[in-house]
């Protein structure tokens, strides 16, 4: 798999950069990584950060997501 490999994962980047996709991979990997973490209280400090950088639309680094999925994490937040 290419993004296993470390020089994969830098052209991908590099890449997503490149065509204005690179928040939305960070979003990807934030999540990745918050999924790794044990329920708890630092998974909802977690959860929180993700939603204030990439979720909430008064963010600058706000993603574009369709309106069904914005809804669909909206229901779950709360």
């Amino acid at each position: 798999m290419v993004l296993g490999e470390p020089i994969g994962k830098l052209f991908f980047k590099l890449h997503a950069d490149a065509s204005g996709r690179g928040e939305f991979l960070r979003f990807l990997q934030d999540v990745a990584v918050y999924e790794k973490v044990p329920p708890g209280p630092y998974q909802l400090r977690m959860a929180a950060r993700i939603y204030d950088k990439y979720v909430n639309p008064s963010s600058s680094t706000c993603i574009s997501m369709p309106h069904h999925v914005h809804e669909t994490v909206m229901q779950r937040a709360m």
